[in-house]
């Protein structure tokens, strides 16, 4: 197996080891706090475990695909060998991607509605009843468009395998869709997009824009929960 060179390989190697250095140290610190503060782990922290196992495992495709698949080389530059290796890649990260959305998304709504919602003796909150709806609405428009974006990946090309097969057997016969993929997947990133902005702006405004906490708490909190767009 030998090192993709080019720039730009090299390049997206390096911001995706960057990122996987944020998110294990963003989870250990979740980890820490939850063993040695709250001392319990509920469900959406075993959720978001699940996610970074579901993650790295996406990292190590990634990876694979920089590596040893072609990825960040221009077209005439990379063998059938490498082609095929830069499919799989393809393949089989859009499938983790789209279980990956689900955990994710349903652990940080499971953590606001206990947040928001399911401690009554938070007199802070307020909108109670429209907060669970938007939950419930942002959750189910999640699921419903990522499990629509997983069957369409695994089943853009009949049969399944001639998606990167194609490239290593010109002869064997077989189709691919060439739109239906590309239409669900900015569907699923227009959903995920509006859900990141709704569950960190939208719902934090909502619960706490008429409570009795100061201005600059509300600001403070507004502030560390729009983070989460990012």
């Amino acid at each position: 197996m030998a090192w993709n060179t080019s720039d730009k390989a090299l390049e997206l190697f390096i911001i995706q080891i960057c990122c996987t250095i944020l998110v294990y140290l963003s989870v250990c610190l979740r980890f820490w706090a939850q063993s040695v503060i709250m001392k319990e782990h509920v469900i959406y922290d075993k959720l978001m475990y699940i996610s970074v196992f579901l993650y790295t495992a996406q990292v190590i495709i990634i990876v694979r695909g920089i590596v040893d698949g072609g990825i960040g080389q221009h077209a005439d530059d990379i063998s059938g060998v490498e082609i095929v290796k830069g499919f799989q890649t393809w393949y089989f990260g859009e499938l983790i991607y789209a279980v990956l959305s689900c955990f994710t998304k349903t652990s940080v709504v499971l953590y606001l509605h206990r947040l928001y919602i399911g401690e009554p003796s938070k007199g802070a909150i307020v909108n109670k009843p429209i907060l669970r709806i938007s939950l419930i609405v942002c959750l189910v428009c999640v699921w419903a468009t990522s499990i629509v974006f997983f069957l369409t990946s695994i089943f853009q090309c009949t049969p399944v395998g001639y998606y990167w097969e194609q490239f290593k057997h010109p002869v064997r016969p077989g189709t691919c869709s060439k739109s239906i993929v590309p239409i669900a997947g900015i569907v699923l990133s227009v959903v995920l997009a509006l859900s990141d902005w709704t569950l960190a702006l939208v719902v934090p405004i909502m619960s706490l824009w008429k409570s009795w906490l100061p201005w600059k708490t509300k600001a403070a909190i507004h502030a560390l929960t729009s983070l989460g767009v990012l």
